[in-house]
């Protein structure tokens, strides 16, 4: 459990594209270093795809840290569960991990030119579908210039230490799973409701 003397177990979940895991995973590793260098009694939990599953250990490895890198999908939930933090890729699982009940925080960086198509687009101030559904930053968002390996890492190092930022996060994820669907599994109420937008 946060906050006590054993082990904290931090999700990392680097995305399931391989452009993503390209342009991502190497902040969000710099970030779990200098977590590690503030708090090293932390273990990683890496679920993947089995088609990244190697390009995924070639960059988690040699942070040198406990880890439990799976592949299963039967697996993902026990995972989720096992998370007393995570940091993600933004997408999908982002409201996978709020229905999930786990605070994080999300990074993302993505080409400059597909940014600026996207603003065009899209108006919405947020990246985090639970932020959309709360109108308000309840995850933090390190997003382009703000994805920074400084700024993740201080961001996690505050769920970690923090219990008053962690509630406000799990009592807001409590909104968040009655507008996707109640007591489904984190995946099916977030692919529901992802399908209706």
């Amino acid at each position: 459990m946060v906050g006590e003397k054993g082990v904290q177990k931090v999700g990392v979940f680097l995305g399931s594209r391989r452009g993503e895991l390209k342009r991502t995973a190497p902040v969000i590793v710099k970030a779990i270093q200098k977590i590690k260098e503030e708090n090293s009694n932390i273990e990683l939990i890496v679920p993947t795809l089995p088609r990244l599953k190697n390009r995924v250990k070639e960059k988690i490895l040699p942070l040198d840290l406990p880890m439990t890198i799976s592949v299963e999908a039967k697996d993902k939930w026990a995972m989720f569960k096992a998370c007393d933090v995570a940091v993600a890729v933004s997408g999908t699982v982002g409201l996978e991990l709020a229905a999930a009940n786990v605070p994080h925080v999300i990074v993302y960086k993505a080409n400059p030119l597909t940014v600026t198509v996207i603003k065009r687009v899209i108006k919405t101030k947020y990246a985090h579908l639970a932020n959309i559904i709360l109108q308000k930053e309840i995850v933090p968002e390190y997003i382009q210039e703000k994805a920074t390996p400084n700024n993740i890492a201080q961001g996690v190092l505050s769920l970690l230490s923090d219990t008053k930022v962690r509630d406000q996060q799990t009592q807001a994820f409590e909104q968040v799973r009655e507008s996707i669907g109640g007591n489904k599994t984190p995946s099916k109420a977030a692919a529901e409701y992802i399908s209706k937008l």
